[in-house]
């Protein structure tokens, strides 16, 4: 039985001067979870917001009242230090923390505060740590990255070192989100299977396999 289809539309097709009536309006017409796109201008050029704005529309959504329930804010980090900001989105509301496989060999500060620091964190490390924060955690590559960094990580033998979603992001495929295939059936296969030694990526959940591109646009990621 292919896994329940879930619906995350990106809140960056919002009115960004109504953000929460927005994003409350897109649950009432059936989105499942929220895709929360976060940019430093570091990791990628743009910015868009932080913190304290998904605090703002938190209040607008209620929260989910079990992993990946209805509700579910899925916080895409394209930032240069993801550890950094761990605790102040979960603060702030977040639900999934997704990082970048690309920006996780940095900084190991669980702060911005924290002083600087030369040790290092790991994708596998970087997961833990998430999970130990209490919340889901993602992992996602840029267009450019090979499919094959992943396989070290999505076959860590501890749970807690696996990540719960795995984003990529095709070129043509910017920023709506996908976290099942099954949403997609008319993709090229090579879309939906990449090509590997090692072979497709394993479903488990439904939430192994899944894709951007940007609700209501259809552009590439700004």
């Amino acid at each position: 039985m292919a896994p329940k289809t879930i619906i995350v539309p990106s809140i960056l097709s919002a009115d960004f001067a109504q953000l929460g009536h927005d994003c409350a309006r897109t649950m009432e017409q059936g989105a499942d979870w929220l895709h929360v796109d976060i940019m430093d201008g570091h990791f990628v050029p743009n910015i868009t917001f932080g913190a304290p704005v998904v605090a703002k529309i938190r209040g607008h959504v209620d929260r989910p009242t079990e992993a990946h329930g209805r509700g579910t804010f899925d916080c895409h980090m394209m930032i240069a230090e993801p550890k950094k900001w761990v605790k102040e989105f979960k603060k702030a509301g977040a639900d999934m923390y997704c990082f970048h496989y690309e920006a996780a060999f940095s900084s190991a500060s669980e702060s911005p505060e924290d002083a600087a620091t030369d040790a290092r964190t790991s994708p596998r490390e970087l997961i833990r740590y998430i999970h130990d924060q209490g919340l889901q955690a993602g992992i996602a590559i840029r267009p450019d990255t090979s499919v094959d960094v992943l396989w070290d990580i999505v076959g860590a033998e501890d749970p807690r070192d696996k990540p719960d979603v795995r984003l990529l992001s095709p070129p043509a495929l910017c920023c709506l989100h996908f976290p099942l295939v099954t949403m997609l059936p008319t993709l090229p296969t090579s879309y939906l299977l990449p090509r590997s030694s090692a072979g497709p990526l394993p479903l488990r959940n439904g939430f192994d396999l899944c894709f951007a591109a940007e609700a209501g646009r259809g552009g590439e990621e700004r």
